[in-house]
């Protein structure tokens, strides 16, 4: 969950959010091609918005980055070969808004755009003379291990320490060693979890 606004500097903008991508769902409509933009070295764009009925206050957009790797192969019918599909694929994401309580939701697809990239992609249609930005802010929620504890689908855990290439090599050789502290409190802390 997290906020949308626009900013001036540091401070709340009053410009409907809702508004602005109305505006930038009209250039989807009329199939502008400046809809896909290069951001972070990667493209992005926006797609058609969802819009549950009767609520008209919430919408959802689709974004998505443009897959460049590890495109899926399909079967020439003709030849029985595999070919690399042709078309444009897209790794998606979702953006729901609701303009009454002024609250957005995102989904987590690893492979499509991060919410820094679509912070990024939405303000790319903003003037650059224009001294307003929109913020996307997360919405803290401390979950607690309580709540891991109540799930009803929990699968695992991962723990993933990651003190660079040198480190990360002396500890994968302390791990092997069955005498090392360290590999003694990841067993006493995998034990714990389950």
């Amino acid at each position: 969950f997290y906020t949308i606004a626009f900013y001036h500097e540091d401070n709340v903008v009053d410009y409907p959010v809702k508004d602005f991508l109305e505006k930038l769902e009209q250039m989807i409509h009329n199939e502008d091609k400046g809809i896909m933009r290069n951001i972070k070295g990667e493209y992005i764009r926006a797609f058609l918005f969802y819009r549950p009925q009767p609520n008209q206050n919430r919408l959802v957009m689709p974004l998505g980055k443009l897959k460049s790797k590890n495109k899926p192969y399909c079967l020439n019918e003709e030849n029985g070969k595999l070919e690399e599909f042709k078309r444009e694929l897209f790794d998606l994401n979702s953006l729901a808004y609701d303009s009454r309580n002024k609250i957005m939701l995102f989904t987590t697809n690893r492979e499509g755009p991060r919410i820094d990239m679509v912070e990024e992609y939405l303000n790319s249609f903003l003037p650059k003379n224009l001294e307003i930005r929109i913020k996307i802010e997360a919405i803290m929620h401390n979950i607690g291990l309580e709540s891991v504890r109540n799930a009803e689908f929990v699968r695992g855990l991962t723990i993933s320490l990651d003190l660079g290439a040198s480190l990360n090599q002396f500890y994968s050789d302390q791990i092997i060693n069955e005498e090392n502290n360290l590999i003694k409190a990841f067993r006493n802390m995998a034990f714990a979890g389950k």
